[in-house]
């Protein structure tokens, strides 16, 4: 007895030695690739929304296209500053620094922002009894193995706009309604994709947070407006008119998806089969049908059966629904937006987080647990960029490009069945997968993601060394 003690206390002391060592690695990688990309030569999209900060203290068109030398591409080329005005009165601070510094503060507080996040959600959602300590380190582990957790390094705002909707996502299960709608409202005035929970509050009549999160969207649009007055949100539409990269490989909307096959506008990709105007009615016809199935997750579940309501207190319910309507809208977003970049999967981490929870102690579906492993390795699979150009044959459209788009299905067919299961009241007393194997499948899942941002900054130092 005292051996199996022994064994136990060696595997815990293991696995603790494990996890520090796997998290210094990343952490190491983390500001190493910081280092690097915090360079003026390098190209990150850092750039525009650096030059979009000083026009505001100059005064000028936040919009204004940047040319500069690309290293990269060995020539001249252009950046458009693709967000909303809002964010540039944002970044006008660090607008007044110098690039790197300025680069090194907005990488760290998006980082910063990414784990305050997670460990909200491990804290409020999960609510650990036991080494919550190192549940949060952890946590923290596999968020930084997170493919898009790294590319988001190019000082992208996807920290910002996770942060926001995690709050919002907690007080709105938490029945502060007023301030789930000021998180979302002010997530929306600076990504506009996040205005999808605004069809959700309707279906589920919520006025409160909507009359909140449409007060504070209003008040972020009669700031903007009063900066740069009212034509800056007609610059902004014009901008789109040069988008012409809908069809890159890690672009994972419906859009982006049938971009791919048929072409579509300017986009230079080389279309399985060329029917650009069967893009529109496809992207139209599916966009209606996930707006649709809202429908769906706003029906009423039938009555629990009596020997459930141990396993589904009635109070319990009101969370459920509210946790995979979240998470289905969460999803919906990034399928309809029209530019759905890896950037902003940071936010499945919540649907992810509903999937897991609500499996692990209602539904108790082993293959739930298989199929959201799954997604969340495709959208943890770090390949490269492939820029419309580089699309060429099936493997790029169906394969390389394809992954991300694949997780973001399989995450709406896994919510769609456990709304379902809720809606029959059918909930189940069998035997749920142990806790190492559940250890072992979701951590097989951020392998490859680990050991390839481990590589890509091996690959970027021996280049850079050159």
């Amino acid at each position: 007895m005292q051996s199996l003690s022994l064994q136990r206390k060696w595997q815990i002391y293991s696995v603790k030695i494990i996890i520090s060592l796997a998290l210094l690695s990343l952490l190491v990688a983390y500001l190493s690739f910081i280092y690097l990309a915090s360079s003026p030569d390098w190209d990150t999209d850092y750039k525009y929304l650096y030059f979009s900060a000083q026009q505001v203290w100059h005064q000028a068109n936040i919009y204004y296209p940047l040319r500069f030398f690309s290293p990269s591409l060995n020539g001249v080329t252009e950046m458009v500053n693709l967000n909303p005005p809002m964010l540039a009165i944002i970044m006008a601070l660090p607008g007044l620094m110098y690039y790197t510094a300025s680069f090194w503060l907005w990488s760290l507080l998006n980082l910063a922002m990414e784990i305050g996040g997670v460990l909200l959600i491990v804290d409020r959602f999960f609510q650990p009894q036991r080494e919550k300590f190192w549940i949060f380190l952890a946590s923290i582990l596999l968020l930084l193995s997170f493919f898009p957790t790294f590319i988001n390094l190019y000082a992208q705002t996807a920290g910002l706009i996770f942060l926001l909707t995690v709050l919002g996502w907690l007080s709105f299960r938490e029945k502060k309604l007023g301030l789930a709608g000021f998180f979302w409202g002010l997530a929306c005035s600076i990504k506009l994709f996040i205005g999808l929970f605004v069809w959700m509050l309707i279906w589920r009549k919520e006025w409160r947070c909507l009359r909140a999160m449409l007060l504070t969207t209003s008040v972020c649009l009669a700031i903007t407006i009063f900066f740069f007055g009212p034509n800056i949100y007609a610059e902004y539409s014009a901008v789109f008119a040069k988008v012409n990269w809908y069809s890159a490989s890690w672009n994972a909307s419906l859009l982006g998806f049938f971009a791919r096959i048929f072409g579509y506008l300017h986009e230079t990709n080389h279309a399985l089969i060329h029917l650009p105007r069967l893009v529109q009615i496809a992207y139209s016809t599916t966009a209606l049908f996930l707006l649709g199935m809202f429908a769906f997750f706003q029906e009423k579940c039938f009555e629990i059966k009596q020997s459930n309501t141990e396993i589904l207190p009635v109070f319990s319910r009101d969370l459920l629904s509210r946790d995979l309507m979240v998470a289905y809208t969460l999803v919906a977003m990034l399928l309809i937006s029209p530019l759905a970049w890896i950037y902003y999967f940071l936010l499945l981490l919540i649907p992810s987080a509903v999937i897991f929870y609500w499996n692990r102690y209602v539904f108790q579906q082993e293959w739930i647990n298989l199929f959201l492993a799954a997604a969340l390795f495709l959208s943890s699979v770090p390949p490269l960029l492939l820029k419309p150009h580089k699309i060429t044959n099936g493997y790029d459209i169906f394969l390389w490009s394809g992954c991300y788009f694949y997780a973001l299905c399989i995450l709406v067919t896994i919510l769609l069945k456990l709304k379902q299961l809720f809606n029959r009241g059918v909930l189940s007393r069998s035997r749920n997968m142990t806790p190492p194997l559940l250890a072992i499948l979701f951590t097989a899942a951020f392998l490859p993601s680990f050991f390839g941002i481990l590589m890509i900054i091996c690959l970027l130092w021996s280049a850079n060394s050159l």
